[in-house]
C-alpha cells in the first residue's frame, strides 16, 4: 500500500490536498501501517458494531453540515452583500442601516478574491469576527436540535414506534459484521450489487455524456398532462425506489394522493382567482396558498404530536428540574437535565443574537418558536415516513415577513430574518433529522456507549463545521467561486437580499395566506382524527402537509439553473 501511494503521487508530481481521493488514500495507508504493531498485540483495528454505529452517526452528521446542510448556504451569502451590490438594487443603501455588518464578509476589496480566484492564500484575519459572531448563532442552534432530538427520542420511538425506515440500510450493514469473517455479510449478497449495478449503469451513462456527448444517456424524466394547466412529473429516481420499499403502504399512498389533490387545488385556486399577497421562492413556491396550507398543516401536526406526549415532556422536564428521581434517562446520548439546559439555553441565545442584530424581540422570539416547531415537523416526517428528500412547504422567515406583515415586524427584523434564509430555507438536509435516525441506530447500544455517542456528535459538529468551511474557502479562493455552483455562489444570495429589498415595502398581514394557514391546520386535525378513529381510513395524514412540495421540484430547478 505504501510503494502505491508513494509510486501514484511520483509519478503525479505535486500533490492536490483539495482532492478527497487523497485524504482518503493517506486515510488507508497510516490505517494499515497503523495496525501492525496492534496486531503484533494481539488486538486489531476492526470495528466492531457498536463502533460502526458511531462512525454512521458521525458521518450522517457531517453530512448535514456540508454544501446546502450550512457551509454553501453561509459562506457565500455573507460575502455576496459587497460583491454583488449595486447602485441598481440599492442593497448598500436600503439594507446597510438596518443590519450589523458585524455579520458580513468585508475585506476592503467587495470580497474579489472569494468569487474570482487566483489568490495563494485565504486572509483569515479578514473572516474572523463574521464567523464568530455566526458560531454563536448556530452553535446555539445545533445545541436546540441536538437537546430536542433527544427530548423526543422515547416519545416517538418506544411509546409512538415510528417507523425509522431510512435507518433499515445502515442496520443491515451493521447487522452482517462478524468477526470471524472477513466481508461483511451485508456485502456478500448476489441481490445487493444486482441493486447496485442497475443505478450504477444509468448513473454512469449520465456521467460520461458530460465528458463525451457522443455517449448515450438515458432520460428518466418525463412530464404529462393532468387536468387544467396542471402537469405531472414522471421521475425514475433509483434512490426513492429504494427507500420507498422501506415504507408503509399507507404512508405512500398519502404522500402520492394527496400530491394528486394539490394539483387539483392548484387548478380550483386559479380557475377562482384566488391570490396571495406573497411570493415564495422555497418550500411551494409557485403556489403560495398551498405553502401555508401546507405551513398550518405541519404545525398542527407537531403542536398535536406535542400535546400526545405531554406525560413524557413533563417528565423530561420534572426530572431536569430534580422533582422525578424516578424518571430514567441513563439511555440517552445526554441527560434530561443537560438537554433541557441546552434547549432553553440554545432558544435564547439565539433570540439575543436576533435582537442584538437589530430584530424586535417579541419578533425574534416568535420567529425561533416557528423554525424549532418546523425543524421538529420535518424530522417527523422524515422518521415516520422515510423520504430521503423533503423540504418543508413554507419556511420560517416567510411565513413571519410576509405571513404577519412588515408593517408589524419592522424593517430591521426584515433584514435579520431574510438572513435566517442561511440556515432556515432549503432545509432538505439539517442536523436535527439525522440525528434523530442517528439515535434509532444506536438503540441496541449499550449505556456507557449511548453516552460516547454523544462526545462523537459533537466532535463531528466542530469537524463538519470547521472542515467544509475550509475546503469551501480554499477551493472559492483558489478557483473562484463564480465558476463553482452557480446558485450556491451568486443565486441563492441574490435572492435573500433583493427579497429583503423587496419585502421594504410597507406590507400588511396576508389575510388569504393566513386563512389557508389556518385551513390546512383544521383540515390536518380531522385527517389525524380519522386515523385514528375510522379503521376503514387508508390515507397516513403525514401526506398532506408535504402533498404540494413536489410540485415546485420543477420550478425550482428553473430558477436555480
Amino acid at each position: 500500500a505504501a510503494l502505491a501511494y508513494i509510486a501514484h503521487y511520483v509519478h503525479a508530481g505535486a500533490v492536490d490536498i483539495y482532492k478527497p481521493g487523497f485524504w482518503l488514500a493517506s486515510f488507508i495507508v497510516v490505517s494499515l501501517w497503523m495496525s501492525v504493531p496492534i496486531v503484533q498485540r494481539g488486538s486489531s483495528l476492526a470495528l466492531n458494531r457498536a463502533e460502526l454505529v458511531l462512525v454512521y452517526v458521525m458521518l450522517m452528521v457531517v453530512s448535514s453540515l456540508c454544501t446546502m446542510g450550512m457551509t454553501q448556504q453561509l459562506l457565500p451569502t455573507i460575502t455576496a452583500f459587497f460583491y454583488y451590490a449595486t447602485p441598481e438594487n440599492g442593497w448598500i443603501e436600503k439594507l446597510m442601516p438596518l443590519g450589523s455588518e458585524r455579520v458580513l464578509f468585508n475585506d476592503g476589496q467587495q470580497s474579489a478574491g472569494f468569487y474570482e480566484g487566483g489568490l495563494a492564500e485565504v486572509p483569515y484575519s479578514a473572516w474572523v469576527e463574521p464567523l464568530l459572531w455566526w458560531a454563536i448563532f448556530l452553535l446555539a442552534l445545533y445545541a436546540s436540535m441536538v437537546a430536542t432530538a433527544v427530548i423526543l427520542r422515547r416519545q416517538w420511538m418506544e411509546r409512538e414506534r415510528l417507523a425509522y425506515p431510512l435507518t433499515q440500510v445502515g442496520l443491515a450493514m451493521v447487522a452482517g459484521e462478524d468477526e470471524n469473517r472477513l466481508l461483511n455479510g451485508f456485502l456478500r449478497r448476489p441481490a445487493l450489487w444486482c441493486g447496485v449495478a442497475i443505478p450504477l449503469f444509468f448513473g454512469s451513462l449520465t456521467a460520461l455524456h458530460r465528458y463525451d456527448p457522443s455517449m448515450p444517456v438515458v432520460n428518466l424524466i418525463w412530464t404529462g398532462e393532468f387536468i387544467g394547466s396542471q402537469r405531472l412529473q414522471y421521475r425514475i429516481s433509483f434512490a426513492l425506489l429504494g427507500f420507498s420499499y422501506l415504507i408503509s403502504t399507507q404512508v405512500a399512498a398519502g404522500i402520492w394522493i394527496f400530491h394528486l389533490l394539490s394539483k387539483i387545488e392548484a387548478e380550483f385556486i386559479a380557475v377562482a382567482g384566488l391570490k396571495s399577497t406573497s411570493k415564495f421562492v422555497y418550500g411551494v413556491a409557485d403556489q403560495p396558498l398551498l405553502a401555508y396550507q401546507g405551513g398550518g398543516a405541519l404545525l398542527a401536526m407537531v403542536l398535536l404530536g406535542l400535546w400526545v406526549g405531554r406525560d413524557h415532556l413533563r417528565d423530561v422536564f420534572a426530572k431536569a428540574l430534580g422533582r422525578a428521581p424516578e424518571v430514567e434517562d441513563g439511555d440517552e446520548i445526554m441527560s434530561y437535565r443537560a438537554a433541557v439546559v441546552c434547549l432553553v439555553g440554545g432558544l435564547l441565545v439565539m433570540i439575543g443574537w436576533l435582537w442584538t442584530m437589530g430584530t424586535v424581540l417579541w419578533v425574534a422570539a416568535l420567529f425561533v418558536v416557528l423554525a424549532l416547531l418546523i425543524f421538529i415537523g420535518i424530522s417527523r416526517v422524515v422518521a415516520e415516513a422515510g423520504l430521503a428528500a423533503v423540504r418543508s412547504p413554507m419556511i420560517a422567515p416567510d411565513l413571519v415577513i410576509q405571513g404577519i406583515g412588515t408593517q408589524w415586524i419592522g424593517a430591521g427584523s426584515v433584514f435579520n430574518l431574510s438572513m435566517a434564509y442561511i440556515w432556515a430555507a432549503d432545509i432538505r438536509i439539517f442536523l436535527m433529522a439525522m440525528l434523530a435516525n442517528g439515535l434509532k441506530l444506536i438503540e441496541n447500544m449499550d449505556r456507557r456507549s449511548r453516552r460516547l455517542v454523544f462526545h462523537g456528535v459533537v466532535l463531528a459538529i466542530f469537524i463538519g463545521a470547521v472542515g467544509s468551511c475550509w475546503m469551501v474557502m480554499h477551493m472559492a479562493y483558489k478557483y473562484g467561486g463564480i465558476n463553482l455552483d452557480g446558485w450556491r455562489f451568486r443565486g441563492g444570495p441574490e435572492t435573500i437580499y433583493n427579497n429583503a429589498v423587496r419585502n421594504l415595502e410597507p406590507l400588511g398581514v396576508d389575510w388569504m395566506g393566513v386563512s389557508f394557514l389556518a385551513g390546512g391546520a383544521v383540515i390536518m386535525l380531522l385527517l389525524t382524527w380519522a386515523r385514528q378513529y375510522l379503521l376503514w381510513w387508508p390515507l397516513h395524514p403525514i401526506g398532506f402537509p408535504i402533498g404540494a412540495n413536489f410540485r415546485s421540484e420543477e420550478h425550482t430547478s428553473e430558477l436555480q439553473s
